[in-house]
């Protein structure tokens, strides 16, 4: 779904067609996972984004699907009122599989997201706190996951 970050960017794709680069401008693993906990603790629909330079990337995570709307536009569009570019059958539970391996998987890569050309004490306190805060969000990620596969299994 995501590649590895290199240089402040990375590629998304849930069908492995529409291939959306993603650039800095938007902390993809931070609000990405930030969004994700939030949907599956609220047990709701959530939304992620991401800058493609130029233009926008939205991706709408439902209970069943995904649905992938691109505005070329400095502003984050208004999905409401634009037909998805792509729908996609991955649905919420799915999604959040993927961010979980994708972000765990390359942390370091996530951690550095921002901070791939820094150097020096002030880096390294910011990548701490990064990599604290990424696992904080993996953890609960991982959590709520795990409440979510046990309620499908009760049911």
């Amino acid at each position: 779904m995501l590649t590895p970050p290199e240089y402040g960017w990375t590629n998304f794709s849930l069908d492995g067609e529409s291939v959306y680069s993603l650039g800095y401008v938007t902390d993809v693993a931070m609000d990405w996972l930030e969004s994700a906990v939030a949907g599956l603790r609220h047990d709701v629909p959530f939304v992620v984004k991401g800058f493609c330079e130029p233009g926008w990337m939205v991706c709408a995570v439902t209970l069943d699907e995904c649905r992938v709307y691109f505005a070329d536009t400095i502003d984050t569009p208004d999905i409401f009122r634009m037909e998805p570019e792509a729908v996609c059958p991955v649905d919420r539970l799915a999604f959040c599989r993927a961010l979980r391996e994708d972000v765990s998987g390359n942390l370091a890569g996530w951690v550095d997201w921002e901070l791939y050309d820094e150097e020096g004490p002030e880096a390294d306190e910011s990548r701490a706190e990064r990599e604290e805060a990424l696992g904080k969000l993996l953890s609960e990620l991982d959590r709520l996951i795990k409440v979510e596969e046990t309620d499908e299994e009760e049911a």
